[in-house]
């Protein structure tokens, strides 16, 4: 009698469980279509209604949804969430090393110039930013004897402001292919 309760407990569970299933997994692959948008998560209308459950299903703490079709287990096509506060560096570029003061400039001679004077800390170069580097020319110094700096030239530096922690990686063939900040 109890085996018999438990198999009829446990069929009852399944039987209730599939829709349920794969009602989350209908809805995963909804919003990982939508979330490798190029344009936006809600460029399409028929976006909104799930994204919008999704920003209020993260914001409750609730786990990010799954596609079966698209899990990530195959290493192809998948989205999840991240707490890294700024876009990817662009192509070529990488985050400069925390701390330092860098600056865009050119070689002059024997000389490293910067473009316009400007330079600023690796994470801070404006209000709550990063520094993205491309190669190194050499070293800038600048300041007075009381106050020496030394800045890292680079032949490209791009600023990244500030996004938050909240974000969601989305991967297309097992490549960072965008970030989507809510």
């Amino acid at each position: 009698m109890q085996k018999t309760r438990a198999v009829v407990w446990t069929a009852l569970c399944l039987a209730t469980a599939a829709p349920v299933l794969a009602q989350a997994s209908e809805f995963g692959c909804k919003v990982l279509l939508c979330l490798a948008s190029p344009n936006g998560p809600k460029q399409f209308v028929e976006c909104v209604p799930p994204i919008d459950k999704l920003y209020r299903d993260l914001a409750k703490g609730r786990p990010f949804p799954t596609c079966d079709e698209a899990d990530g287990n195959d290493g192809t096509n998948f989205a999840r969430p991240t707490r890294e506060p700024y876009d990817p560096c662009p192509a070529g570029l990488s985050p400069a090393v925390a701390g330092s003061m860098v600056g865009e400039g050119y070689r002059k001679g024997a000389y490293v110039q910067l473009t316009d004077q400007q330079y600023g800390t690796s994470e801070g170069g404006g209000a709550n930013s990063r520094a993205c580097v491309g190669q190194l020319l050499g070293t800038y110094v600048t300041g007075s004897a009381e106050e020496t700096r030394y800045v890292s030239v680079f032949d490209k530096v791009v600023w990244q402001q500030y996004k938050g922690y909240n974000g969601i990686d989305v991967f297309i063939n097992n490549k960072l292919f965008n970030r989507v900040w809510w």
